[in-house]
């Protein structure tokens, strides 16, 4: 009787290891599906062993939430964002390109009329008038062109068509002299801009560094932009304050994040 019960402990041990056994595995192996497995001791009610359903992948923070990935599935994916990049780039462009385009016709439609890749002048305008969708007011604008710059000067002296010249170039001459100028302006005003962003970039890389966060670590980019952030929202509260005292609030946040998380119910 005793060899007997002696036998039957030595079958249970054996397979609880085995269980065991399979359970490490099954936690280890990232060949394994990704559903919850329990595994036990099914005729003595031993203790269940779960296995970790992500277990063997890597956790990704795709807009802010976490993914678990194989390395299987992890270089599919890097092979889709290399080949899809170039595409990216390509249609990046494109958009800048219709947008110049777009602003270009509506400010300065002549550039477009006067574009070789369409043709000739004369062809481009063609088509325009020979479209059904010109109107009386087109029809109008038109005649009045063609009345002041055909009709007008046919009917001047030559004294009076030099002078009207002389007063178009000058006038040509001072809209670029005040294009020239918005233009100065304009690329001031951006070099100032531009200067104040390196400014508060270098100031919240030195506040970082102070607060020990090394600037080549994958959350300092994040950290920046939540310190640019709370700089922000002091300006719009109007109580401006410096790199330094916004970081000091985040690692505040960071804190109390942290605190609450630890709490246990």
């Amino acid at each position: 009787m005793a060899s007997t019960d002696l036998g039957q402990n030595a079958i249970n041990a054996a397979n609880t290891a085995a269980n065991i056994a399979k359970g490490v595995e099954a936690k280890t192996s990232p060949g394994k599906p990704a559903e919850k497995v329990v595994l036990k001791n099914q005729e003595h009610g031993g203790p269940e062993i779960v296995a970790d359903p992500n277990a063997g992948k890597e956790k990704y923070v795709v807009d802010g939430k976490d993914r678990y990935l194989t390395p299987e599935e992890a270089k599919a994916y890097v092979q889709k964002g290399l080949a899809f990049e170039p595409k990216i780039s390509q249609l990046g462009r494109l958009q800048q390109e219709t947008a110049s385009f777009l602003d270009t016709l509506a400010n300065d439609p002549g550039k477009v009329i006067y574009n070789e890749k369409f043709g000739k002048p004369q062809d481009v305008l063609a088509k325009i008038l020979n479209s059904t969708k010109v109107s009386d007011e087109i029809k109008n604008t038109i005649g009045q062109w063609y009345y002041n710059n055909v009709i007008v000067p046919g009917n001047m002296s030559p004294e009076q068509r030099e002078a009207a010249e002389w007063k178009r170039k000058a006038d040509a001459h001072d809209q670029m002299i005040k294009q020239q100028e918005v233009d100065r302006l304009s690329n001031e005003n951006n070099a100032r801009v531009q200067a104040a962003l390196n400014t508060i970039k270098a100031q919240i890389n030195e506040a970082m560094t102070e607060a020990g966060v090394p600037l080549d670590s994958k959350i300092a980019p994040q950290l920046a932009k939540r310190v640019a952030q709370v700089m922000q929202l002091g300006f719009v509260a109007n109580r401006p304050i410096t790199p330094k005292e916004a970081m000091a609030k985040v690692k505040a946040e960071i804190h109390e994040y942290q605190n609450v998380t630890n709490v246990r119910p």
